[in-house]
């Protein structure tokens, strides 16, 4: 077999981009949790299905050939394992993604691992997952000294453990350089095999948009071809939009779905809770989530998002107290009804239904009247 070094897999500025050379690539960090058995095909699952809904997120994400970069202060290097599927198998297996971009493609389900993929594993494999025919396996350590290292550092800083500033600095430093270190050798054995797998190796990826000149421009040609919805980060998408909100300091979904009553009922500076933040934040955002405005009707996965938030948004009507005193609430909830008609139907529905909170569902049911 050639090596990597001799397969001509270049792929050149201005060339076109299709399915047939493009590789995913996707991190898993716990992938016991994350991989499963069905049907006798390797599942990868979304978070909210591998929290059995604890975790009310349902995007899973992917990049193109290259292993993620860290971004938003989130890194993938102590992944458990690494996924490198061939771009034509893995869209004929699972339909095309709500959204195509070099560092951030994500589709909105579970999703079958096809033939022709490679598992690479940076951690032991979990033995209760089986291997399907047409997938390769394998295995691959990373200096174990590094781990203890990052490890060590890491433990030090989230407790605290450091008797000056320049201690401070110094553990950062090593976490930083220590995780650098980790990406260069990821990225240079999935580059590896991707190669051998007969595809190109992209680089340049700064969490933002690819460095490489022209991926990004033949990644949008390919997208407007196969006429796909969205493009660019996924914090700038309608799913971002409630599963992420600002991307650093509000998460409407993620908080509405494990944030602690006590927690959403905190006040900020100004007097407003929690809640009133991630609702009033949604509000102002309900033009992307306005059918017309998208130009497109709305996916599959867009009503399954619109569904999750809607359930986690009812869960905290019906259970915060005195929400329904706020005028912020109310205005809130009104406005994003009045804009998107999935989440006014799922809300009459159930407040409707559930008539063990009568008096509160009545509140919000002619809120809900009232909006247009």
């Amino acid at each position: 077999m050639e090596s990597p070094e001799q397969l001509d897999t270049t792929w050149h500025e201005g060339e076109p981009l299709d399915w047939d050379n493009i590789c995913f690539v996707r991190a898993l960090v716990n992938p016991k949790n994350q991989l499963i058995n069905k049907n006798r095909k390797l599942v990868s699952q979304t978070a909210i299905d591998s929290s059995k809904g604890e975790i009310p997120r349902i995007t899973q994400h992917w990049t193109i050939n290259h292993f993620v970069t860290q971004h938003y202060s989130n890194s993938w290097v102590e992944s458990g394992a690494v996924l490198l599927c061939p771009g034509k198998n893995l869209v004929e297996s699972n339909g095309k993604p709500e959204s195509l971009y070099a560092v951030d493609t994500f589709w909105s389900h579970d999703m079958e691992i096809p033939e022709g993929s490679m598992i690479i594993w940076l951690s032991e494999k979990p033995q209760d997952i089986e291997i399907p025919k047409g997938v390769k396996s394998v295995d691959i350590r990373l200096p174990k000294k590094t781990y203890e290292e990052l490890n060590k550092a890491q433990k030090k800083l989230e407790e605290r453990d450091f008797s000056s500033t320049e201690e401070l600095y110094r553990l950062e430093s090593d976490k930083f350089r220590l995780k650098e270190d980790l990406q260069a050798e990821i990225s240079k054995h999935v580059e590896n095999h991707l190669k051998r797998m007969g595809y190109p190796a992209f680089w340049g990826n700064n969490g933002q948009y690819m460095v490489q000149g022209g991926v990004d421009e033949a990644v949008a040609k390919l997208r407007k071809r196969e006429d796909i919805k969205y493009t660019g980060k996924h914090v700038n998408t309608l799913f971002g939009y409630l599963e992420l909100g600002d991307g650093w300091f509000l998460a409407p979904l993620m908080e509405l779905g494990t944030q602690s009553d006590e927690d959403l009922l905190k006040t900020n500076e100004e007097g407003m809770t929690r809640f009133e933040e991630i609702i009033n934040y949604v509000s102002a955002h309900t033009r992307y989530f306005h059918e017309p405005y998208t130009k497109f009707p709305y996916s599959k996965g867009e009503i399954k998002q619109f569904n999750v938030f809607s359930a986690e948004l009812y869960n905290r009507l019906i259970n915060l107290e005195g929400v329904m005193d706020s005028e912020i609430v109310r205005e809130s909830l009104k406005n994003i009804c009045d804009n998107n008609t999935v989440i006014k139907g799922n809300l009459k529905d159930w407040f409707v239904k559930f008539a063990d909170q009568k008096e509160k569902n009545q509140k919000l049911l002619d809120i809900i009247e009232g909006s247009n």
